[in-house]
């Protein structure tokens, strides 16, 4: 293995143990205060960077595994799409559990992950996903999960930045923290997308392990230190106040 390639396997492996520590974190959390959204919060960890790596692996070794390349990706796809599905279910719960139109783009969000997924079981050139407007509507509902994310954490932190606190980190700043994690996930997952696209289109072999996983997995590194800190002191912090439902 080259010394690009052993960078790769390090930092992916890095971003996967952070990650499920966060994850792990999280779910004790859930279970200790019984809440819906430390749950979500935790499974999205759980399952995201599982199936990020899995369809990077599926990518980068396409030529060398051609007999579970389709699978990897299909698995490695299916658990990305639970992982954004969860995060979308908890932005609506946590920032927005009132209204009808935050329901409404909340199961726009989680249809429209369901149809890009159903695209990746469509036979395509190369074992790979057909670029169907079925793929490009999953892949945009993904884009809008972290950025909805991003945009409801900052917004938050912005409406208490002012406000009297105690302590190093405050409510305001523990909202900061996620919106920062959130636009790093958002990064990392584009890079990953053009780096895909850019291995797609020039062959398997154009781009090596590191740029097709190195930019997205420090990125993901960051939003996982990011979302370390805002949830040290303990359970998520919650701009509004939870209303009585089934769901939880």
């Amino acid at each position: 293995m080259s010394t690009p390639d052993t960078l790769a396997a390090v930092l992916g492996a890095s971003v996967l143990v952070a990650n499920m520590v966060l994850a792990g974190r999280l779910l004790w959390l859930a279970r200790r205060t019984r809440e819906l959204p430390e749950l979500l919060i935790g499974l999205t960890f759980l399952l995201a960077t599982p199936g990020q790596c899995l369809v990077g692996a599926a990518q980068v070794n396409h030529a060398g595994l051609e007999s579970l390349s389709v699978e990897l990706l299909t698995f490695g796809r299916f658990l990305f799409t639970v992982a954004c599905g969860t995060c979308a279910l908890a932005v609506w719960r946590i920032y927005r559990p009132y209204g009808f139109a935050s329901l409404a783009v909340m199961y726009v969000v989680i249809l429209s992950l369901g149809a890009g997924f159903v695209n990746q079981l469509l036979p395509g050139p190369n074992g790979q996903p057909m670029r169907s407007p079925l793929y490009w509507m999953g892949t945009a509902a993904q884009f809008f999960t972290f950025a909805w994310a991003a945009y409801e954490a900052l917004r938050t932190w912005r409406s208490l930045r002012h406000r009297p606190h105690t302590g190093w980190l405050s409510t305001a700043h523990r909202f900061l923290l996620w919106g920062v994690a959130s636009l790093c996930a958002f990064g990392g997952y584009a890079a990953f997308v053009i780096t895909s696209e850019l291995s797609r289109r020039a062959g398997p072999d154009a781009l090596g392990a590191l740029a097709v996983i190195g930019p997205g997995s420090i990125l993901g590194l960051a939003a996982a230190a990011c979302m370390w800190f805002a949830f040290l002191p303990g359970a998520i912090p919650r701009p509004v106040p939870l209303p009585e439902s089934p769901l939880t």
